[in-house]
């Protein structure tokens, strides 16, 4: 199963951007005699976790994008995300908002089905 903050999500979730987050950031300057010169450093923390309930499958359920909506609400807290037996300790990752981003599966009064994307980062 998957578990973000204690809470059971699908466990097929999908880490939609897994190999797309970068490990090395860098930047380049030319100096004024024309050179270039490259600064590279290794990321350690800010990791994008892009969890995605596809519309055909797995959905989420509407306590779990209450509960997900309730959680992404607390300013500053940190979360325990289970993932495929791996620990990562996560945020909602606000300046890409909005961090929950759901959708109903069906159009109905009180939909019960939901489908989207969590956006998280590791700290």
């Amino acid at each position: 199963m998957t578990y973000l903050g204690g809470l059971e999500l699908p466990a097929d979730l999908v880490w939609e951007n897994e190999f797309i987050s970068p490990t090395v950031a860098a930047t380049k300057e030319v100096t004024v005699s024309g050179d270039e010169v490259v600064f590279a450093q290794a990321v350690n923390t800010g990791t994008q976790i892009d969890l995605v309930a596809y519309e055909d499958g797995p959905w989420l359920s509407r306590s779990q994008v209450n509960a997900l909506v309730a959680m992404a609400a607390v300013p500053d807290a940190t979360y325990v995300l289970q993932y495929r037996g791996d620990t990562y300790e996560v945020r909602f990752r606000h300046e890409d908002a909005p961090a929950v981003e759901v959708m109903p599966l069906y159009a109905a009064d009180n939909p019960t089905l939901f489908f989207g994307r969590i956006k998280l980062a590791t700290l």
